[in-house]
């Protein structure tokens, strides 16, 4: 490995590592949030609440995907 230290590759710059990064917490969630709905049992309530969670998180991963889409195009990767 050259001298340079990881934040300082031109190829990477820190808003791709940060929608990479972002990427896989928010997938992260979305798999804990099945994981709650299941740990829920038979409280309609509050399996309702995780459900809404988990599709505001769908949503938002979707619109980080487009992002880091954007970026492939752009050839900023």
């Amino acid at each position: 490995m050259d001298a340079m230290d990881l934040g300082d590759d031109p190829e990477m710059a820190d808003c791709v590592h940060d929608l990479i990064h972002d990427l896989g917490c928010r997938l992260d969630r979305l798999w804990q949030y099945d994981q709650y709905i299941a740990n829920s049992n038979d409280h309609a309530g509050v399996i309702a609440f995780w459900r809404v969670c988990k599709a505001q998180e769908y949503r938002s991963i979707e619109s980080l995907k487009h992002a880091i889409r954007q970026h492939v195009q752009n050839a900023v990767f």
